[in-house]
């Protein structure tokens, strides 16, 4: 197990910032085995497919153009020239385009300055020869030496299983032998296609884990990231701290809106509003408990929101609602008593506070 700068062993998955910096790099999970299997299948097919055609055309050209010459007609050969090149193209388009898209199919398209960036650090010839040792390189030999073992015996398996009907070649006419040897050829193809088709079918996966394992972190790596990221406690405390009055001073700027305030007296307070026009239920715009709750007292006083006591639906309310949403419905007729107040002593009418009920569990005092 490698170790990681700054100490400690690489155990922990990578996060997500280290495996977006590892793409802008270039560093991604890569297979050569499955780039070289895809080329080589996909070229064996087109010419399977057009190499009969090829041979046509080419044979056509190799007429067309002595009897062009003969006639001295230029424009001829190099129309055929032409054709000939159109299908020899498309020969070559089929594993080009493989070679495209092979990279694509495990790490993803992507496409990185970094990458294509000279590192002059592997032109050490002392790190060059430690890497010729090193565990990657050997993994790359044990591979190479897999895939010659592999098709080399699959090939020899097929020329072993198929070795009379080899010697009986001699015994055909030429014609006979020349097309069975080219069927034989073409399952040789086939059986070393197999064989890459297999080899890269092992690569794969193992070229998967060991980016994995290479990505892997520390967790003073994990550590000093997310401090770099988030920042040093006592500034992410300052921020919180700041988020905190911005939040506060809008919810005291709401009091001026409200139709009531019920206070503990002291202890907690909770500002009301209500519109029938627009609200199904009265909410709370602002609340809060000792200095906020004088805070909250203070605005009421200075924009004339009235003020009711009572300690159990101030509790209640506190305990029950957030700011910003409706009272719970077992405090809509508690409440109801107490704006119904309001609106009377707005009208001018003189009535004491009311005195509303409050049902437990939510009016108990909070425990100290």
């Amino acid at each position: 197990m490698s170790e990681a700068e700054g100490g400690g062993e690489r155990t922990e998955a990578p996060t997500q910032k280290k495996i977006d910096q590892s793409r802008e790099q270039g560093q991604i999970a890569r297979s050569r085995e499955l780039s070289q299997a895809l080329v080589t299948i996909f070229g064996a097919l087109a010419l399977l497919l057009l190499g009969g055609q090829v041979l046509a055309e080419l044979s056509g050209f190799m007429a067309d153009s002595l009897g062009a010459v003969g006639q001295r007609d230029a424009r001829a050969i190099g129309t055929a020239l032409l054709h000939v090149m159109g299908i020899v193209g498309l020969l070559v388009l089929v594993p080009w385009l493989a070679s495209l898209i092979a990279p694509s199919l495990i790490g993803g398209l992507m496409v990185s300055g970094k990458g294509i960036i000279p590192d002059l650090s592997k032109l050490d010839p002392i790190k060059g020869f430690a890497r010729l040792f090193s565990a990657q390189a050997a993994a790359e030999l044990g591979k190479a030496l897999g895939k010659m073992l592999l098709i080399g015996g699959l090939v020899l398996a097929y020329i072993a299983a198929n070795l009379d009907r080899l010697l009986g070649l001699a015994h055909v006419p030429l014609a006979a032998a020349l097309a069975e040897t080219g069927r034989m050829l073409m399952e040789v193809l086939l059986m070393g296609l197999v064989g890459l088709a297999l080899v890269a079918a092992a690569d794969v996966p193992f070229q998967l884990w060991n980016h994995g394992r290479q990505l892997k972190m520390s967790r003073d790596e994990i550590k000093r990231e997310m401090f770099e990221s988030e920042g040093r406690p006592e500034v992410k405390a300052k921020r919180r701290q700041r988020a905190m009055e911005l939040s506060r001073g809008r919810m005291l700027e709401a009091v001026a809106s409200a139709d009531v305030v019920i206070t503990n007296p002291t202890h907690f307070a909770v500002a009301l509003r209500y519109d029938a026009t627009r609200m199904a239920s009265p909410e709370v715009v602002a609340k809060g408990a000792d200095e906020v709750a004088a805070a909250i007292r203070e605005r009421a006083v200075q924009h004339a929101v009235l003020r009711v006591e009572s300690p159990p639906l101030a509790r209640a309310l506190f305990r029950s609602t957030e700011v910003g949403r409706a009272v719970p419905p077992e405090l809509f007729t508690a409440v109801a008593q107490i704006l119904a107040w309001a609106y009377r002593i707005k009208a001018g009418a003189h009535d004491p506070a009311p005195v509303p009920e409050v049902p437990e569990p939510l009016g108990r005092p909070f425990d100290d």
